[in-house]
Order: C-alpha cells, then sequence, then structure tokens
C-alpha cells in the first residue's frame, strides 16, 4: 500500500477512536441493528463489499453484474455503511469494546408459547446475517482498503453531522421523525416485504402494543419462507440441469458403445472373410 492509502488495519483503528466516544459507539449500534432488521439492506451481495481481483473465482451475480456495468454501484445507506464500518471494527480490534453482540439465547423448548418462538427466529436470523458479514470482512484483503476508506468517511460525515441524533435511513431514503407513522408496510418497488426498523417504531412509542410486533412477526416469516422458497427453487433448478447433463452424458456414452460394437463386429465379419477366402 501507498503512503496515501491506509491500510485495513489503520482504517479499523480510525473507526475505533471514534467509537471510542458513547455518541458515536450509540449512532454505529442503532443504524448497523437497524440494518440487520432491514431484509433487503442486510443482503451481503447489497453490503457490495469488494471481491478478489486476482481470484477469478471471486465473485457473485450481482457484482459480475456491476463489474460488468449491466448493474450499477448504488450507493450504500446510511445503515449499509454503518454496519459494513462496525463489522470492519469488531475484525480488526480486539480487546476493545465491540458494536455487535454475538450472543444468541438458547433454543426455546417445546413448551414455549408463539412469541418466544417468533423471538428467537429474529434473534437467530440476525445473528445469521451479521456472522456472514463478519467473515466477509475477514476474507478480505488490502485491495478492498480504498473502497473502506470511502466508507468510513462517510461513516465519520455522519457521526458528525450531529452528534448521536442520527435518523436512520430505509431503502437509501432518510425518514423524518414527523413521517415516521406514515412508513409504507411494503416496498412498492421490490414486491417483497420490507421490515421498519425497530428504532422507528420505538421512536414512536407504539413498539408496546402486541399487534405490532405480531405484524412485524409475520413480514419477518413471511421474508423468511420467501427466502426458503427461492433457495429450493434454485436447487431444483440446479439439479435438474445436473440430470440432464448426466442424462446427455448416459446417451453419448450409449451412441459410443453402440458404433464400437458396429466397429467390432465389421472387425470380425472381415476377418472371417479373409480366412475363409
Amino acid at each position: 500500500m501507498s503512503a496515501s492509502s491506509p491500510t485495513l488495519t489503520e482504517l479499523a483503528l480510525r473507526v475505533n477512536k471514534l467509537l471510542s466516544r458513547a455518541s458515536c459507539m450509540n449512532v454505529a449500534r442503532s443504524l448497523a441493528e437497524s440494518c440487520l432488521a432491514d431484509p433487503l439492506q442486510s443482503r451481503v451481495d447489497s453490503l457490495q463489499f469488494r471481491t478478489d481481483p486476482s481470484n477469478p473465482l471471486d465473485w457473485t451475480p450481482d457484482s459480475l453484474a456491476r463489474e460488468r456495468g449491466t448493474e450499477e454501484y448504488a450507493a450504500l445507506t446510511s445503515a449499509q455503511t454503518a454496519l459494513v464500518v462496525s463489522a470492519l471494527h469488531d475484525v480488526y480490534c480486539n480487546g476493545v469494546e465491540k458494536v455487535f453482540s454475538l450472543t444468541v439465547a438458547p433454543i426455546p423448548d417445546e413448551s414455549a408459547d408463539e412469541a418466544t418462538r417468533l423471538a428467537y427466529n429474529v434473534e437467530f436470523g440476525r445473528w445469521l446475517k451479521l456472522k456472514r458479514a463478519l467473515e466477509e470482512v475477514r476474507k478480505l484483503g488490502e485491495y478492498a482498503a480504498p473502497w473502506f476508506t470511502l466508507q468510513v468517511r462517510r461513516f465519520e460525515s455522519i457521526t458528525k453531522a450531529d452528534d448521536g441524533a442520527v435518523v436512520p435511513e430505509v431503502q437509501g431514503t432518510v425518514v423524518p421523525p414527523e413521517a415516521i407513522g406514515q412508513l409504507p408496510a411494503e416496498s412498492s418497488s421490490s414486491g417483497r416485504a420490507s421490515l421498519i426498523p425497530r428504532e422507528f417504531i420505538e421512536a414512536a412509542e407504539i413498539a408496546a402494543s402486541e399487534e405490532t410486533r405480531a405484524k412485524i412477526s409475520a413480514r419477518i416469516g413471511a421474508a423468511k419462507r420467501q427466502s426458503c422458497t427461492d433457495a429450493v427453487y434454485r436447487f431444483g433448478h440446479a439439479e435438474e440441469a445436473l440430470w440432464h447433463k448426466k442424462a446427455g452424458r448416459a446417451a453419448r456414452l450409449r451412441t459410443f458403445f453402440d458404433e464400437l460394437m458396429l466397429a467390432c463386429k465389421s472387425l470380425s465379419d472381415a476377418s472371417y472373410c479373409g480366412v475363409h477366402a
């Protein structure tokens, strides 16, 4: 790395200095948790971690589309920026206070009520997405330093804008506090369920409503079921393609053996005619 380009470790230490202020730590946690609560913003491909330019196998369909110019590099939301920067800090800065907690409550037993089981599913889903983001950061090399430099600068501007009073974003749009009660339940552009961040609900003082929590849990469940459906569809599609590939290989082998048998028969007939000539 050149003198003008900080390393990932140096960037993480820069973030650690910011997070030493309690207000910045609160902002980072609030924004990052709101990102983890959103099934669209928290997708690894949506976070746009850099891929290794020296490794031709390090790519995803979304990253390849961005590299080829068929898809734009969308600007990360404030919540996504806080998530990737906080993940960088937690991976590279050991022995200090972390932004994220990796503890998960014990699996509820069969006697647990539905609300307890739903709460566990939400917490476990958050843990899985967080682990995936941290693993993505761990496998990055110094080629990702310029990209992280931009994200750290953006995070500095977010925390500097208002000391501890940052309003989270939903799908890249800043939502003012007075419009919290008017947030749409679903994203009209994606057609998929989009969760309202918990911070908005608490700010609007409606988190105590059992009905609201039930609706949020239902949306989370719907998003998970949709993800499972997509995964099963992709697996079935791949399995069908593999079957066709195997079937085509078997057909080619049968053709080869048929031709081989014909050749052997012809050779045998020629030998017989030569002996009896």
